[in-house]
Formats: C-alpha cells, sequence, structure tokens
C-alpha cells in the first residue's frame, strides 16, 4: 500500500526567504528548536517552516521576532503580498510581567522555607 503524500517531503524547502532564515541560524549557531522557543512557537514551528513549507509564510509577530533573533529586517522574511508589522508591545509587557510575578512568588516559596528550616533547627 503507498504512502499518501500529505507535505511536500522531509527536505529543504527551497525559497530566498527560508534559504536566508537557514543561513543565518547557522551562522549563529541557533537551533530551529531553539530559534522556535525565542520567537514563542513550539518546538517544531521553524524546523516545519524550513523542511515541510508548513506554514508558507511566517506571520507577522513571528516574523519581527524571528528577524530580531537573526540580525535582519522584517522586510527581509516577508512576502510581497504582506505587509508590516509593528511589534505587539503591550505583549511583550504583559509577557515579562507574568514571568516577574512567577519569579516573585518562588522568592516567596523560598524565603517561607528558609524561615521553616531556620525555625525548626532552633528546636533541635
Amino acid at each position: 500500500m503507498a504512502k499518501s503524500k500529505k507535505y511536500i517531503g522531509d527536505r529543504d524547502i527551497d525559497d530566498p526567504i527560508r534559504n536566508l532564515v537557514r543561513t543565518k541560524l547557522k551562522q549563529l549557531d541557533i537551533s530551529a528548536v531553539e530559534a522556535s522557543r525565542k520567537v514563542g512557537r513550539t518546538n517544531s514551528y521553524l524546523s516545519m517552516y524550513l523542511t515541510r513549507g508548513i506554514p508558507k509564510r511566517l506571520g507577522g509577530p513571528v516574523r519581527y521576532k524571528l528577524a530580531r533573533l537573526i540580525g535582519v529586517e522584517e522586510s527581509e522574511l516577508r512576502t510581497d503580498d504582506q505587509v508590516s508589522v509593528e511589534p505587539d508591545l503591550k505583549f511583550d509587557i504583559r509577557m515579562i510581567k507574568r514571568t516577574l510575578e512567577q519569579i516573585l512568588d518562588d522568592i516567596q516559596s523560598l524565603s517561607t522555607g528558609v524561615t521553616a528550616l531556620k525555625n525548626e533547627l532552633r528546636r533541635k
């Protein structure tokens, strides 16, 4: 029984934008997995983009973050029919705030644990 081909295949898709991303990641010694995480996507996002052509083109926020990561202009990662995108600073600030709140919660938990440990040691 022959396998039906749902994807283009596990090979590099050859187009100027993908070639630029591939070249820059290699120059910067950043894996596709690491870059995917840094732009806020799943581990396989850029691997799928580079090898299977999924998605066909990069969405605005990903394109902007990836351009910053690999040191190119956002316009270099844009197809002719895509418009420029400004960063969603509100989203970035919310992410930073959430991260800081998590760190503060961790510090408070550690502090509580240290206090409990000190009290226990004093009793002995």
